[in-house]
């Protein structure tokens, strides 16, 4: 199913070219948002090692960051700070994710 996306732009925007893939996707609606924040980059960075230095040990699985997540019920687009695919599931990636991950983590800030 396509869905049709709006998006308040700027001048300086108008007219470049972009995909689903470059922003977040909620009920159709495209949201730009700022880059994280210093504090959130370090936790997602501390969370991801351990996730990491873990499955080095016991490789049950890959772990990665920011990679867009495409459910089974054909909604919209996520993408994850975090998700997790043990080896047994692993054919749901593709370029993305295409199915539901086994694990996902996101960073809270104060903000949210």
């Amino acid at each position: 199913m396509t869905r049709s996306a709006t998006i308040a732009v700027s001048p300086r925007d108008q007219g470049l070219p972009v995909t689903r893939e470059e922003y977040d996707v909620i009920d159709g609606v495209m949201q730009m948002a700022p880059s994280p924040s210093f504090e959130h980059n370090d936790a997602e960075s501390a969370l991801i090692t351990v996730l990491r230095n873990y499955l080095q040990r016991k490789p049950i699985g890959k772990a990665v960051i920011e990679t867009d997540v495409f459910l089974p019920d054909g909604g919209d687009p996520l993408r994850p700070d975090i998700s997790l695919i043990l080896n047994e599931n692993l054919q749901i990636v593709k370029t993305h994710i295409h199915g539901t991950p086994d694990l996902v983590c996101e960073v809270l800030s104060a903000a949210t």
